[in-house]
């Protein structure tokens, strides 16, 4: 039994113990948060630049659109641009592509797999040998699956939702 004159001075010490261990588990969780942050960042800024980089491409050219998102890719998504193959007769299309992120959100994040859901905009010009020079811009929803392979984002899998006119 602890003498009533020390009950006070063991309240203190166990206060201070529970104190230090508050202190210890807020900073781990500090530390957690702040990677989660920067991995959610990382893999935000991946599927953009991948949707950019997609969009830009021409895809008349199978073996340029391959050759430039193959490095970005894995699994599925690269198998597929490695066997794709030139479509001849799109070859004398001449179309330019611009794409702009609008929105990039981190909807599923684990150690080495994320899903990302990008609203982008893209504006279109290509020459119809008919009607001219023709323009349109559209509005795409798409889900990127990533993976991290040796401390990078690739992106695995990527669905176009939606696209709709943009005025």
């Amino acid at each position: 039994m602890i003498p009533p004159r020390h009950v006070g001075l063991v309240l203190g010490v166990l206060a201070a113990v529970l104190l230090a261990v508050m202190a210890a588990a807020g900073c781990q969780a500090a530390a957690r948060v702040a990677a989660r942050t920067d991995a959610t960042a990382a893999v935000e800024r991946a599927a953009s630049a991948f949707v950019v980089r997609a969009g830009a491409v021409d895809p008349a050219g199978a073996a340029g659109y391959a050759a430039a998102l193959t490095p970005w890719t894995t699994g599925p998504l690269r198998q597929a641009l490695q066997g794709a193959m030139e479509d001849r007769s799109v070859r004398t299309l001449r179309r330019e592509t611009v794409t702009r992120v609008e929105t990039a959100v981190v909807t599923a994040l684990g150690r080495d797999e994320a899903v990302v859901a990008v609203a982008a905009v893209q504006a279109r010009r290509w020459l119809d040998a008919r009607a001219g020079m023709q323009h349109e811009r559209v509005r795409q929803r798409i889900v990127c699956r990533l993976e991290r392979i040796a401390g990078r984002w690739l992106v695995a899998e990527l669905r176009v939702l939606a696209e709709e006119p943009v005025e």
